[in-house]
Order: structure tokens, then C-alpha cells, then sequence
């Protein structure tokens, strides 16, 4: 997440309270968490299994620091666990090792910034997998590509000092092993590829990243699309896939649906563009369940279509945020079922010890989301005294941590919490009641899914 995409999360409360009518929209019916969709059964029972990651953002600390008044500055306007990153992976992987899968899906973000150096270390850990006969398999993310908040932190001082990113070319280079050089087909118009991981499956690799103008902008951009060319290009060998009677499943970084009521609304730049036509369009043409990342939520969604077709979106949340999740997946093709678990990082070599890590994990993501609320309640247009702000803060900041770890459920939130938010949503003041409203929203009421545990029968 860069600064920009923070700052879309610190614009949240100001865009609630603007843009709260279109909490109007109904939700989305999701599937029952025992199995969503309609299957159909082919000649092959193949099972195969894999992993999913999202989002490791890892940083090379020891090449470009850890520590002082920027490195500060930058976490506490984006709370990801930096300095832990590459603990986190590690300990992720040697889990996924354990499990002897046959491939795993990275769905992007790989560094903190798109650092080379953070590239080349992503790299090298993900080699070991390929020495145990596990392939790997990755897309970039908003991170990754031509990033100018590439930057080193061992100055110490009040900025950073840059450093190289990479080019789109450079990384498909770095990545080379990792899906593009046993890649089908490649698109000519973007980082995207389709690979057979197994025998009859088809996997659609889509890169929705917008990196090209980065450099000339002095910013990376945060949201995502996939361009007319790309989307036709798909299409094309979805098309193929399905005269050829293969199974598909698609990776992409960003959402292609909202995964709560208004996201679109409040979160613009973590929905890709016309993600309404774009995903019917790849469902329609086959595509019926996508794996994706950049929120840091583990949340599944689903959109049934006007025409009949549906897409399930598995985001996946990241290793730098709490809960740290990952996925495990077991698809049998034959009956084309897929049935996903997750696992979370348990503990790492800092805090060895599950109740340690825990408590770090807690007091890290909670404590920074109530002082980025706390300070967007007492500025501008708000000025919301003090007082009141501290109060507010806190019921923000829990929904959005329950979103994070998956089944976010408003009736096992602390008592206080579930009254301050009803007590909000009752306000006098339209703007609290509309903020009362959006931030009921993210507890997804009604939702039925199991976005931690779930099988997914594609039609």
C-alpha cells in the first residue's frame, strides 16, 4: 500500500459522511458457505492442490533499513508490519512447504515499494520452492512496477533516499521462474499470462496493475483496470479453455466486485475499474472464480450476473497484516469443486510465542487504526472535538480489523462496540448516522459465507 492508498483509507470517514447514499445499493447474495455455485461433473477426477499468498510486501531491511523518522512516519500513515516482513513470509512458506502443494499463487504486492533488492530477496525464498517441486506462480501488484516511493531508510533521517525499482520488462525477468517462462500464452499488452499448473487446468495470471506513467507522475498508482486489449486478449482463451474442456481459475490483484456495501463508494481505488462489465464479462466467458489480494482482507464475495453467470472472488489478506492469513485449496476437476482453508501465521522468531505474537499483532493494527481515525474525526471538514472523536475511533478501527481476518460478526463484537456503532447509526446528526451506516457496513450484515473456510463448485 502506498502512501497514496493510504491516504484514500484516511479519506474514509470524509467520504462516509458525502457519500453514504449509496449504502441504498442492496448486497450482493452470497452463496452458502457449504458450497457456492452449481457444478458439473467431467470425465477427470484429478485433485489438485494448492497455495494462495497476497501481499507480502516484503522489505529487505538489512539493505534498506528498519528504523527512524521516515521509516516512522511512513508505517504509521500505512500500518503494515514492515520490519516483520520477511519473517512472516518465511514462516508462511515453510508452512506451505510442509503441505508439499503443487503450485502456489502469489496474487501481487511483492514488495514494499518495488525495491530490486526487494524483488531479488522475494526471488531468491521463493527458489526453495522450486527445489522442493513446488512451482510458483506470480502477478505484480500496485507495489511492484516503476515505483518512485522506492526508497532507503538508512539515513535515518526525515526522508528516505531512493533507490532502483524495477521496469515491467525487469520484472517479468526477475519472475522469470515463477510463471512467465512456462507461461502458454503471453499478453502482449501487459504482465499477463495463462499456465497450465496441472494437467486440464488452465490458470489465468491478469495483471490489473497501472504502472506505465508512475515515474513521470512521481506517484504509483493505487487502483487497478484491465485494458480493453487485455480483456479481449482473456477472453480469447477463455474461450479456448472451454473448447478444449479445461478448468479455469483466474489471479489478479485487485477486487473485481465489492466485498461490503459501498466499497466501491468509499474504497474506490481497491475495486478495479469497471469492475461491474469486467467481471461479467470474464464470467460469462468462464471465468468463475478469481483470486485476489490489496485490501489485506480474507473475504470471499460473489456476483450472480443479469445473464446467469457468476464469479466468486477469493481475496486473500496479507502476511504483513494481521491475521498474517494464507490459503490452502483442494480442487478436485473432475467435479470441479474447490475447497479452501486458511491458515494464519502463528508466531515468528521475534515474538516466539503465539500469545507474544498475538499481542503484538493486536496492539499493532488496532493501535494504529484508532489514531488514523482519531486524527481524520479531529481534522478538517469535521473538527469533531476530541472527546467525541476518541469514542468514534475505536468502533471504526474494530470493524475494520474483523474485516481483515475474515467473518467480520458485529454479535460477538465487545458489547461497547456494538452500542456505540447502533448509538451512532441513531444520531441526530445525519453525518454520525451516515457514518454509524458505513461502518455497520464493513461488519457485512446478513452475509453468509464463510470467507476462512469454504468450497466453491464452479458452474
Amino acid at each position: 500500500m502506498s502512501e497514496k492508498k493510504e491516504v484514500g483509507r484516511r479519506e474514509f470517514i470524509k467520504n462516509a459522511a458525502v457519500g453514504a447514499a449509496a449504502m441504498a445499493m442492496g448486497m450482493v447474495a452470497l452463496g452458502c458457505s457449504s458450497g457456492i455455485g452449481a457444478g458439473s461433473t467431467t470425465s477427470s477426477g484429478q485433485v489438485v492442490s494448492f497455495a494462495v499468498l497476497s501481499d507480502i510486501h516484503v522489505l529487505d531491511a538489512g539493505a534498506l533499513g528498519d528504523s527512524g523518522p521516515a521509516f516512522t512516519a511512513y508505517v504509521a500513515g500505512d500500518r503494515k508490519m514492515l520490519a516483520q516482513s520477511e519473517e512472516t513470509l518465511d514462516v508462511a512458506l515453510a508452512d506451505i512447504m510442509s503441505h508439499r502443494p503443487s503450485f502456489l499463487l502469489i496474487s501481487g504486492d511483492l514488495t514494499k515499494d518495488g525495491e530490486q533488492v526487494d524483488h531479488l530477496v522475494v526471488a531468491g525464498k521463493l527458489a526453495a520452492l522450486l527445489s522442493a517441486g513446488i512451482a510458483v506462480y506470480v502477478i505484480p501488484g500496485n507495489h511492484d512496477v516503476n515505483n518512485p516511493d522506492a526508497v532507503s531508510y538508512l539515513n535515518l533521517g526525515a526522508t528516505g533516499v531512493s533507490v532502483p525499482t524495477v521496469t515491467a520488462a525487469q520484472f517479468q525477468s526477475i519472475y522469470g521462474p515463477y510463471g512467465y517462462n512456462s507461461a502458454l500464452y503471453a499478453d502482449p499488452n501487459s504482465l499477463s499470462y495463462i499456465a497450465e499448473p496441472a494437467p486440464g487446468l488452465w490458470l489465468f495470471a491478469i495483471d490489473s496493475a497501472i504502472y506505465n506513467n508512475n515515474i513521470a507522475n512521481g506517484s504509483p498508482t493505487t487502483g487497478g483496470q484491465i485494458s480493453a486489449a487485455t480483456l479481449a486478449w482473456i477472453q480469447t482463451y477463455l474461450a479456448k479453455a472451454k473448447a478444449l474442456g479445461k478448468v479455469v481459475i483466474g489471479m489478479e490483484h485487485h477486487p473485481i466486485m465489492e466485498h461490503f456495501q459501498g466499497m466501491a463508494t468509499f474504497f474506490p481505488d481497491y475495486v478495479l475499474a469497471d469492475y461491474q462489465s469486467v467481471g461479467n464479462a470474464l464470467a460469462d466467458a468462464g471465468l468463475n472464480l478469481i483470486f485476489t489480494g490489496h485490501f489485506h482482507a480474507n473475504d470471499v464475495a460473489q456476483t450472480r450476473y443479469a445473464d446467469g453467470s457468476i464469479l466468486t472472488d477469493c481475496s486473500t489478506g496479507s502476511t504483513v497484516t494481521p491475521a498474517c492469513p494464507y490459503r490452502f485449496v483442494t480442487a478436485n476437476l473432475g467435479t470441479r469443486t474447490f475447497k479452501i482453508t486458511t491458515s494464519t501465521v502463528g508466531s515468528i522468531p521475534d515474538y516466539p510465542t503465539s500469545a507474544l505474537w498475538q499481542g503484538y499483532e493486536s496492539s499493532f493494527i488496532m493501535g494504529g487504526m484508532i489514531d488514523l481515525a482519531t486524527a481524520m474525526l479531529e481534522a478538517a471538514p469535521y473538527n469533531v472535538d476530541p472527546t467525541d472523536a476518541a469514542s468514534v475511533a475505536p468502533l471504526f478501527a474494530t470493524a475494520m480489523v474483523a474485516f481483515y481476518a475474515g467473518n467480520p460478526d458485529f454479535a460477538n463484537a465487545p458489547t461497547a462496540i456494538q452500542q456505540g456503532t447502533q448509538a451512532l447509526m441513531a444520531s441526530s446528526n445525519p453525518e454520525f448516522a451516515e457514518l454509524g451506516d458505513a461502518i455497520m457496513a464493513i461488519w457485512k450484515p446478513g452475509a453468509t459465507i464463510d470467507d476462512n473456510n469454504l468450497t466453491v463448485i464452479l458452474s
